[in-house]
């Protein structure tokens, strides 16, 4: 599988202190798709849901929800851990792998899909404004469609952006790491109309040419522009977002949720990572210390492993 590929000298699966055991894998976003569910229902206007600005907005401004009693601790555990799968991707992944695995996340995020059209936009989403819960966004059915285009970057510079001169994106994602952990997701758009998040305010104008010559030019530009990122810190513009997924953050928040909580969650994890491991011995044939182990011992630790697993889950249930 061509996705596979992407993967490929990695290993894929993580662990984060005191808590969940990450698995990135070709399941990633089918699984994180059940936690943004969860984060739906924090968004006070149905179409919000599918809107990238209010879905990233919302998880830098995570501790309001994560205090707040009206809230359910299954909604606040679900944000949790698409907080903890982003820092995942952030950190244990080289920049290209990195920046591959955020369009998902980012799709996934606003029930969006990755897309191939050779660098002219990355991800796309659309929705109803009329009726927005029957949009079909896979299908690419809709009233209103987005196409986005993502970047992620470690250090501050230029950043080549792929443009074309008759696909153009509605908006371009710009996620600059710093070195504090934290990321600026700054999101810009395509329409001048939108003035301070309008691109052409931030890209690199050729020697000898004004700005405004150049943003007239930008129509009749096929190829690529370049993006100045130390323009988006010295002009205001709206649409800058930072989010906080660092480890200590993410740990915080965990324990607010309470200490029973969070140990009873990690001991169901614990004991999934088990089980993975019980599986791989069955296929393989060597246990996770690496040695040789009989079907039979497999089998027995595996339901040894399911029988803890339900023990573990009945425990966490009544912390709730």
């Amino acid at each position: 599988m061509k996705f596979l590929k992407k993967f490929e000298g990695v290993d894929d699966v993580y662990k984060l202190s005191g808590w969940v055991n990450i698995k990135i894998d070709e399941q990633l976003y089918i699984r994180m798709a059940k936690y943004v569910s969860a984060l739906d229902t924090l968004m006070p206007r149905v179409k919000d849901r599918y809107d990238l600005y209010k879905k990233v907005e919302m998880l830098s401004n995570i501790d309001k929800h994560i205090q707040n009693s009206n809230v359910d601790i299954q909604t606040k555990i679900s944000i949790i851990t698409l907080l903890q799968y982003l820092n995942e991707i952030k950190e244990q992944f080289n920049p290209s792998t990195s920046g591959f695995l955020l369009e998902g996340f980012l799709a996934t995020l606003i029930h969006g899909v990755k897309i191939g059209d050779y660098g002219a936009s990355d991800i796309s989403s659309s929705y109803s404004e009329l009726d927005a819960v029957r949009f079909e966004t896979e299908s690419g059915r809709g009233v209103k469609k987005l196409d986005y285009q993502i970047k992620l970057y470690k250090n501050k510079g230029n950043i080549k952006i792929s443009w074309k001169k008759e696909k153009k994106c509605d908006f371009y994602v710009i996620c600059l790491k710093n070195e504090n952990g934290t990321i600026d997701v700054h999101i810009l758009s395509i329409n001048p109309l939108d003035r301070d998040s309008y691109i052409g305010n931030y890209l690199v104008v050729p020697r000898g040419m004004k700005d405004i010559d150049y943003i007239l030019s930008l129509d009749d530009i096929d190829g690529h522009v370049n993006l100045n990122t130390n323009k988006l810190y010295t002009k205001s513009h709206k649409f800058l977002i930072k989010l906080d997924v660092t480890s200590n953050t993410i740990e915080r928040l965990i324990s607010s949720c309470g200490d029973n909580i969070k140990n009873s969650i990690s001991k169901v994890y614990t004991s999934l990572s088990e089980l993975q491991y019980d599986v791989d011995s069955l296929v393989t044939g060597y246990d996770k210390n690496k040695r040789k182990i009989t079907v039979d011992l497999a089998k027995s630790n595996a339901d040894i492993t399911i029988d803890k697993i339900t023990t573990d889950i009945i425990d966490l249930r009544g912390n709730f």
